[in-house]
């Protein structure tokens, strides 16, 4: 089998390790008054409850690091589409997004009562409910454009399931964009951000495969127990042909990462 990327270079891109820091280390934040703020938006919201706990500690997270000067501004972005993520994916109503997040904005505030994190930008002519997952995977894709360029030249463009499918989405999401921006730039902001990120790099394009899935010896095993369980099962059946067709020899002679 050649070497590929794998789950350990998955969870090392920028995103991920940013977004699992709001996860796991805000999970033990606590902060009343952000709490309080946060409820407030459940009644009008519907769906909103489901999140408003997490959302509160990532807001109460960032807010103790910024007391403490180790909150990094330029991680405000991060922190905004995270928390326009869960706002956005757990809404009944996807249009109140944009009203929902323009309040949350404000509920993160240092103890001088002044906003920790400008979001301006982010108006409803650059995000709104039909773009905003192309935006969110584009955004992405810009911090991880990097880590991905290394990884696909480290590995010779090996890769598992799940980093090609990864890649598959930020492509999909990089042509939508592209092809907004070319027809209809005047009408949408994030497009000077998106041209400004491509300026003074060397294009880089994800082909299509970007990567060759390489299936490891865990799943092989994997396919081979649930087909060999497969077998047994239909072998009690009354109607089973008993043809004895070895299904696992058929997969491996086919699998190029097997041999």
């Amino acid at each position: 089998m050649k070497r590929h990327i794998a789950d350990n270079e998955l969870n090392e891109l920028p995103t991920k390790k940013m977004y699992n820091i709001f996860i796991k280390e805000a999970n033990t934040s606590n902060c009343p008054s952000i709490e309080q703020k946060v409820k407030t938006l459940e009644k009008s919201n519907p769906g909103f409850h489901k999140v408003s706990d997490r959302i509160h500690k990532a807001l109460c997270y960032v807010y103790k690091q910024n007391e403490e000067n180790k909150f990094v501004i330029a991680n405000c972005d991060y922190l905004y589409f995270w928390l326009a993520d869960l706002v956005y994916s757990n809404l009944v109503n996807r249009k109140s997004s944009y009203t929902v997040m323009n309040s949350i904005k404000h509920f993160l505030q240092n103890s001088k009562g002044q906003d920790i994190c400008k979001y301006d930008k982010y108006n409803n002519n650059y995000i709104n409910e039909n773009n905003f997952m192309d935006i969110k995977t584009l955004f992405d894709y810009t911090k991880d454009y990097d880590r991905i360029k290394n990884d696909l030249y480290r590995y010779s463009s090996y890769c598992n399931r799940e980093y090609k499918d990864l890649l598959d989405k930020y492509k999909s999401a990089h042509n939508t964009i592209c092809n907004t921006c070319e027809t209809k730039s005047k009408q949408h902001s994030y497009c000077k951000d998106f041209n400004e990120f491509l300026t003074g790099k060397k294009k880089f394009e994800l082909t299509t495969p970007a990567c060759t899935v390489q299936i490891s010896a865990h799943e092989l095993e994997q396919m081979h127990n649930e087909q060999k369980k497969s077998r047994e099962h239909n072998k009690n059946q009354a109607d089973y042909p008993h043809g004895d067709i070895n299904k696992s020899d058929y997969i491996t002679s086919n699998n190029p990462s097997a041999t």
